[in-house]
């Protein structure tokens, strides 16, 4: 099958894939997750995986896997709508109220990390946990309108004779 590279990720892999690009996050991105996040497909370039990933995107939308995996991806989809569409749970005010505690705990170590004059491995740890937590709210705050986003948005460039 033409996607055989892809499905070799696995049942759960290729599956976040899926729900990847059926939630339109762009090819690009879901490659760099599968390169640099997963390490897989290290030796195939970046390009070709994004084709591929643009390909099966295509072919999901198309029905080509039946029309069960679309079908499955817009469910989850509609479910995660409706949690927060329903919920009396304000998400964000959780989760900021958790980057509390993970910034307490990281400067909790750091100063231990300090008065011992040695590394800390937790602190690492702490601090890649608080920064995915950073990355989640402001992710959040970017969907929900609350922050302006600043940085560029990925395009296709196009050659100058297709634009003429």
């Amino acid at each position: 099958m033409i996607f055989d590279r892809i499905q070799k990720l696995g049942t759960v892999k290729f599956q976040k894939v899926v729900n990847e690009l059926m939630r339109g996050t762009p090819a690009v991105m879901v490659a760099r997750l599968i390169q640099q996040e997963w390490g897989d497909f290290q030796n195939v370039s970046e390009d070709t995986l994004v084709r591929q990933l643009r390909r099966l995107y295509t072919a999901i939308t198309n029905g080509a896997f039946g029309g069960d995996l679309a079908q499955q991806a817009r469910e989850k989809a509609s479910v995660r709508i409706k949690l927060f569409q329903g919920s009396t749970l304000n998400t964000l005010d959780e989760l900021n109220q958790i980057e509390l505690i993970q910034r307490a705990r990281v400067m909790r170590l750091w100063e231990k990390e300090q008065k011992a004059d040695t590394r800390l491995v937790a602190l690492n740890t702490a601090i890649r946990d608080y920064r995915d937590l950073l990355l989640a709210i402001q992710k959040i705050r970017f969907d929900l309108g609350l922050d302006e986003y600043k940085r560029r948005i990925p395009t296709v460039r196009a050659s100058e004779a297709s634009v003429t």
